[in-house]
């Protein structure tokens, strides 16, 4: 027998699929809750029941996106260091959507979506980067090239502005801001993997 807990998972998990689907197709400016809701069994204020607006939806494609990647990189098993990166890639290329979003539109989602959301991404965010860093220690004895690596698989922007609301949500979940320009970033990344 399905409870009223699955049953608003299930439903939560229709929503966001058919938001993924239609964003996988359009812009983020397209995507609305009106198409969402033809596509889905529900009414438009029955998903306001689920998510306050369409960023939230997205938002939680990029939480799902950020789990999975960082359960992809808990599963390196092997300290060579062509296999990790081939893991490594693999894991972030699985994930387009995830990328996408946060290249082109996380600013936006962010600055529509509630702070208790904003922190569920950055903590879950922050836990992949924690493992990643322990994958660059151990496999590449850099730890602190994380950043580097992550500023080019997302694109520069996210890591050198930031909102007041993303500062709060980050210094909510643990995260320390690094004060880096998109040069240094560049730089440092040429630095460390092409010398």
């Amino acid at each position: 027998m399905r409870t009223r807990a699955g049953y608003a998972e299930e439903v939560k998990k229709e929503i966001v699929d058919v938001c993924k689907s239609i964003y996988e197709k359009k812009d983020f400016y397209d995507v609305t809750i009106k198409e969402i809701s033809t596509k889905t069994r529900l009414s438009r204020p029955a998903i306001y029941d689920y998510f306050i607006c369409k960023d939230e939806i997205l938002l939680e494609i990029l939480i799902e996106g950020f789990i999975d990647i960082t359960k992809d990189l808990k599963a390196i098993k092997t300290d060579d260091k062509k296999e990790v990166v081939d893991h490594i890639a693999l894991a972030f290329s699985l994930h387009m959507t995830l990328l996408r979003l946060v290249n082109k539109d996380l600013s936006e989602i962010e600055k529509n979506s509630r702070i208790e959301r904003l922190v569920t991404l950055k903590s879950v965010y922050a836990e992949m980067v924690e493992v990643l860093e322990e994958i660059f220690a151990k496999v590449f004895d850099d730890k602190g090239g994380t950043i580097y690596f992550l500023a080019f698989v997302f694109g520069l922007y996210p890591f050198i502005k930031h909102t007041p609301k993303q500062l709060e949500a980050m210094k909510m979940a643990g995260i320390k801001t690094p004060d880096l320009s998109a040069s240094e970033l560049v730089a440092g990344y040429l630095k460390r993997y092409l010398s």
